[in-house]
């Protein structure tokens, strides 16, 4: 009896607790990794002397899974001289980083990366994150649905749980009546009759909206009602 009386409210918070959790999931994620570092960086070059340009490939690997870089590369020839700055686009591909074509005036010999700018890959993919929430929305419409009302009558507490499947109707704790199904679209009854002739007949709707009905008149005297 206890715990039919507690379910209700167990299922909510319940429910609740995993929609923020699910809501959250990626901050979550994102704060429990570490800060993005440049683990490796490396570059390709081929000069063409007709056009005194080098055609330039770089690849960057990071700790963290990355969506976009923009970084500053100084590039410099033999002579340690600067041959040209350039912003540089970088495609992310998991936690490696390919940059998109680029020429460079002279023929490049070396280079530095001066500064960078990135768009971190989501710790969760949006379609996978929205159907998580989706999931935890149904979750916590059915959690509202339970419903427990507990009655006074002659000394006696009659207590009426609709549960998602289970249904019951005891008194003083003790069970006469049950119920199970899946069908969400028919009203319950639950009836018995006491020892003194009384007659009890609880009505769930689909809704789980407990009626209950002593020798055929409406009870009022609600004690308890999740």
């Amino acid at each position: 009896m206890r715990n039919e009386k507690a379910k209700p409210l167990i299922y909510r918070i319940a429910a609740l607790t995993l929609l923020l959790m699910i809501v959250f999931l990626p901050l979550i994620m994102d704060a429990s990794k570490p800060e993005i570092e440049l683990l490796e960086d490396e570059c390709y070059t081929e000069y063409y002397e007709y056009l005194n340009k080098s055609n330039v490939e770089m690849y960057l690997t990071f700790n963290r899974d990355v969506r976009s870089i923009y970084a500053t590369v100084k590039f410099y020839d033999a002579q340690g001289i600067c041959l040209e700055i350039k912003r540089v686009e970088f495609y992310g591909y998991g936690k490696d980083a390919e940059s998109s074509y680029t020429l460079v005036e002279g023929e490049v010999d070396s280079y530095e990366i001066v500064e960078y700018e990135y768009e971190l890959a989501p710790a969760l993919e949006g379609y996978i994150h929205y159907t998580l929430i989706f999931i935890a929305l149904i979750f916590l419409v059915l959690a509202f649905l339970p419903n427990y009302k507990e009655y006074e009558y002659s000394g006696r507490i009659i207590s009426v749980y609709a549960g998602l499947m289970h249904y019951t109707l005891r008194v003083n704790g003790e069970l006469y009546d049950k119920h199970t199904t899946l069908n969400d679209l028919i009203s319950i009854n639950l009836s018995t009759t006491l020892e003194d002739g009384t007659h009890l007949w609880a009505t769930i709707s689909s809704l789980r909206r407990i009626t209950l009905k002593i020798n055929n008149i409406i009870a009022k005297n609600t004690l308890n009602h999740f």
